[in-house]
């Protein structure tokens, strides 16, 4: 990773350790004698103290050889947990088992292992393989772990096989909390996946609850710390941390103040590579370090730069090098303070394989203090090596200790001066050995001065060596120029002309109490204000990032760009070095209009652009969660989904047609006219004015239809115990299963068909026995419809019922012809309802002669009797009631569940087979009379229960169960 920051200043920064919370969400190798204390039992090496004594951790060796001891994915309590001593050391812990206060007894593991306490884990639906990482990384990223990047919302997985469009489940094993932004038991889309096999620390995916999408920002899952730090909180790095090896830091322009480290680098820290340019680093504290903590193996290269006033309790007040390399080119250490050793730099240098590389040139330690090094210090043991190089530098009055100071120094150490300005001061192991007077005299601060400025400043002076007096010591060969409280600057009255645009070359010499003098030539670049940078262009890149441009403006040294929100005052963002031609401002809000302007600066002055606004566009809808089909029917689904956010309009497209326009906040839709047993694909397209998210694609199969029932089923008696069944093949059916009821008994499987038959031989039955027989037609759906005979067994077979089953049925009595059925003497149709029959007195008549024909049905089958029927006298039989109507000869029976109904579905209260005013006087009479009917509700009484029927009294004629003035009306 590489980091390049200009023109920013970081306060008040603290690497405090975190109040969050799952810190000891961890992973670690198990092989590593260091993290697994056998003689101990103890488990060590954590850099954070939050293990708590009695706390649960999950534990899991990651599908390997688990710790002796511990068993993978057991639940385990914390024991006697020891915090760690400093920043330095680590934590270490005992386990033991719930509501034990034994340590379990262990050993490590074999070599290679891995081993997390409280893991995550990331599951791929497509084959379920887990990956497993720690929601807080350790400080020195030991044993290659997995973390999560809390700034950049990665999760690190060295090694990982994931690829973008995967869909993950995460899971949170630990006993506490997860990772902020993350639900547990939730898919997520994997949107971004780097797998960098030379650098394990650069492995890492990201994640978003909606697919990747092919153009435009790609959004993820923000897992902003709430239950994770947002860096380690061992206590480096009060503003800026750079942990990794690998990782660099490029800062510019910048400023570190007022920032504060409870281990190291109050204003920094790094282990990796740091480049610094023109920074400023001051008033920080820390233990180590107070400015920089530059850590093992870090190299660093700094120029230009100021450490002043930073404070450390241990070793290092502006900077403290350890085990690494460091160059620096123009430094100055002003006024650091540590309370032991090294009060500007502290390098120390430790081990057989410890080293201090360190170039100073062209730098000065002045008022630094400590009581060993005050300016710096070098400490070397057990064999380190160390090469300091000092070209050029100034150390002075730094105190109480030593200017320069060496410890245990017969370590390899090489150390080599070029020159430096201590003739004056020989303390410390130096004494001025090829000193170079002269060199370097004055510091000039600034090289420009406004053309026409009285007055202006050109610039600080700075003495490199030790001087004191007062400002007429100071005498400059132009008299257009003065030396005033350490400041070069125009004379009062003196201005440049805008048309003097060369350079003017000063010189300035200083004298001192001894009569000495240093003499050195400047050179003064006189310029005029800018001018407004031209082509300034606000434009909008994202629901909440916009990017300014502009041209370059040829005398600016800085442009300093300004916001604007609605009527408010103006903010400055920031300041940019001059060769800035463009500026990005994020974080703004949705929908939001916002104003930018830009100011070019130099000494001279500025000129600033006209404000631009911006409206911020409303970001693309999420899109619908969770897409579900469910089918309804073989020809119509439900799609039901959860609703998204920023969406004006959803649009439900099936097989890529659109079905609606269900508007905003939609999560439901019925979609009808499907095929049955066709493939259908859909989806639900989410729209606004920025564009359009599809969700996830659904693709179902619809059910076949539900088979037709078979038709015209006939039965022939083969024998005394066997007969045949015919029928009529069905559509949709995948085979006929054949159902045997005896004597009114239970029904029960005799028998199945394959699809396209229509006929059956059943053997073995009882003979004399009165048997229904149903033909059922059945499809893969197990939808199916029915028909049935009843009869008695024998030779001389009779067969007097026909059943029908299956709802939605026409049913035909022509089908049932007194050839085929002589005995026919009733017909059922209380199945799945919804049947329809039309009856003739002919048809009757035709099967039964002047016998009564029954009609059983339900009370959602319709009776059709067309006209000339009456309604004669009820009986009751085998526990159900019986309606008789007679037409001529043609006499019916007709049994249904809403027996009062008037089954010629028309008020004829006088049964004379015709409707009629009568009809509607007698209603109204009838409205009264107690002996049918409740005399409070008017309900009608169960002629079956109660025995109270007036059978020729049929005055229900909508069929509702009382008898009310609507009935009166419908007559």
């Amino acid at each position: 990773n590489t980091v390049r920051i200009k023109g920013v200043e970081f306060r008040n920064g603290t690497g405090q350790e975190g109040t969050e919370e799952s810190l000891t969400s961890v992973h670690f190798d198990g092989s590593s004698s260091f993290r697994v204390n056998d003689a101990q039992n103890r488990l060590s090496g954590f850099f954070v103290s939050d293990f708590t004594a009695g706390q649960l951790v999950y534990y899991d060796s990651d599908g390997g050889p688990p710790i002796p001891g511990l068993q993978s994915g057991t639940t385990y309590q914390v024991l006697n947990p020891i915090p760690a001593a400093n920043s330095l050391e680590s934590a270490t812990i005992q386990l033991g088992l719930p509501g034990s206060s034994t340590p379990i007894n262990i050993a490590p593991a074999p070599s290679g292992t891995s081993h997390y306490l409280n893991p995550q884990t990331l599951e791929r639906l497509s084959d379920n393989k887990v990956f497993r990482f720690a929601g807080y990384s350790q400080s020195f990223h030991v044993d290659g772990g997995t973390d999560v990047g809390d700034s950049t919302d990665r999760i690190y997985l060295p090694g990982h096989d994931l690829q973008v469009g995967d869909q993950v489940r995460f899971n949170n094993l630990a006993s506490g909390n997860g990772i902020s932004g993350l639900v547990d038991d939730t898919v997520y889309y994997v949107v971004e996946a780097v797998i960098d096999t030379g650098q394990f620390r650069h492995d890492y995916v990201r994640l978003h609850t909606s697919p990747p999408v092919s153009s435009g920002q790609q959004p993820v899952v923000d897992i902003a710390a709430t239950t994770i730090v947002p860096k380690p909180s061992d206590g480096f790095g009060g503003a800026i941390y750079v942990q990794g090896a690998d990782d660099t830091l490029w800062l510019k322009n910048s400023v570190i103040r007022d920032s504060s480290a409870a281990a190291g680098g109050g204003g920094l820290a790094s282990a990796g590579k740091l480049i610094l340019n023109n920074v400023t680093i001051k008033d920080n504290s820390a233990g180590i370090g107070g400015g920089a903590y530059l850590r093992t193996g870090s190299e660093s290269t700094i120029n230009d730069s100021v450490f002043s006033g930073n404070v450390v309790r241990d070793f290092g007040g502006g900077i403290s090098l350890e085990n690494g390399a460091a160059e620096l080119t123009g430094v100055s250490f002003l006024g650091n303070t540590s309370t032991n050793d090294g009060g500007g730099l502290d390098a120390f240098a430790t081990g057989t394989n410890g080293f201090v590389d360190l170039l100073i040139r062209d730098s000065s330690f002045i008022g630094n203090n400590a009581d060993i090094g005050a300016g710096l210090n070098l400490f070397v043991q057990g064999g380190a090596t160390g090469i300091v190089t000092y070209e050029r530098s100034v150390f002075s009055q730094n105190g109480p200790g030593q200017n320069i100071h060496s410890t245990n120094i017969n370590s390899t150490v090489q150390l080599q001066s070029d020159g430096f300005n201590v003739s004056d001061d020989s303390s410390g192991d130096f004494d001025g050995v090829a000193d170079r007077p002269n060199t370097d005299l004055i510091t000039l601060g600034e090289h420009t001065v406004p053309v026409a400025t009285a007055g202006a400043i050109v610039g600080e002076l700075q003495l490199n060596v030790p001087f004191a007096g007062a400002d007429q010591q100071f005498a400059v060969d132009d008299n257009r120029f003065e030396v005033a409280a350490g400041r070069l600057q125009l004379k009062p009255g003196q201005t440049l002309p805008p048309g003097n645009t060369g350079p003017i070359t000063l010189s300035v010499t200083a004298t001192d109490d001894a009569n000495r003098q240093w003499t050195q030539s400047l050179i003064v670049q006189p310029v005029a204000p800018p001018s407004a940078a031209s082509n300034f262009v606000a434009q909008a890149i994202s629901d909440q990032d916009v990017r300014l441009t502009w041209s370059p403006v040829a005398s600016a040294t800085e442009y300093r760009v300004f916001q604007r929100d609605g009527s408010g005052p103006d903010t400055l963002l920031g300041v940019l070095e001059a060769s800035a031609t463009e500026a990005f401002v994020g974080g703004l809000a949705i929908q939001s209009t916002q104003s930018f302007a830009v100011e070019a600066v130099n000494r001279a002055g500025s000129a600033t652009t006209q404000f631009q606004s911006v409206t911020m566009p409303i970001p693309l809808p999420t899109g619908a969660q969770d897409l579900i089909v469910e089918p309804l029917s073989p020809t119509e689904v439900r799609l039901s989904w959860r609703d998204g956010q920023f969406e004006a309009d959803y649009v439900p497209l099936v097989d890529g047609n659109p079905a609606a326009n269900l508007g905003a906040d939609a999560t439901s839709m019925i979609v009808t006219g499907l095929t049955p047993g066709s493939v259908h694909e859909f989806e639900v397209e989410a729209f606004n004015a920025s564009g359009s998210t599809i969700s996830a694609v659904a693709t179902i199969q619809m059910p076949p239809p539900a088979p037709t029932a078979p038709t015209g089923l006939q039965i022939e008696s083969l024998s005394s115990t066997r007969v045949r069944l015919r029928w009529n093949d069905a559509d949709h059916e995948t085979s006929y299963r054949i159902f045997v009821a005896v004597d009114g008994g239970e029904e029960s499987e005799l028998a199945e068909a394959a699809t396209d038959a229509t006929s059956i031989e059943l053997d073995g039955l009882t003979a004399g026995s009165r048997q229904r027989f149903f033909v059922r037609a059945v499809n893969r759906t197990g939808s199916e419809s029915t028909i049935g005979v009843e009869g008695v067994i024998g030779a001389g077979l009779t067969v007097d019922t026909v059943y029908v089953s299956g709802g939605n049925r026409m049913v035909d009595l022509g089908e049932f012809s007194d050839a085929e059925f002589p005995d026919l003497t009733t017909l059922d149709l209380d199945g799945n309802g919804a049947n329809s029959l039309d009856l003739t007195p002919q048809q009757i008549v035709a099967l039964t002669g002047s016998d009564a024909f029954t009609v059983r049905a339900g009370s959602d089958d319709t009776i059709e009797l067309g006209d000339g029927w009456q309604i004669q006298s009820g009986r009751t039989r085998d526990g159900r009631f019986y309606r008789v109507l007679t037409n001529g000869q043609a006499e019916l029976e007709l049994n249904r569940p809403d027996h009062w109904r008037n089954p010629l579905n028309r008020l004829d209260a006088n049964a004379d087979g015709e409707v009629s005013p009568v009809d509607v006087l007698l209603g109204i009479n009838e409205l009264n009379v107690p002996s049918i009917s409740d005399a409070a509700t008017k309900r009608l009484f169960d002629p079956v229960a109660t025995g109270a029927f007036v059978n020729n009294r049929y005055l229900d004629a909508n069929g509702d169960g009382f008898i009310s003035p609507i009935d009166v009306l419908l007559g």
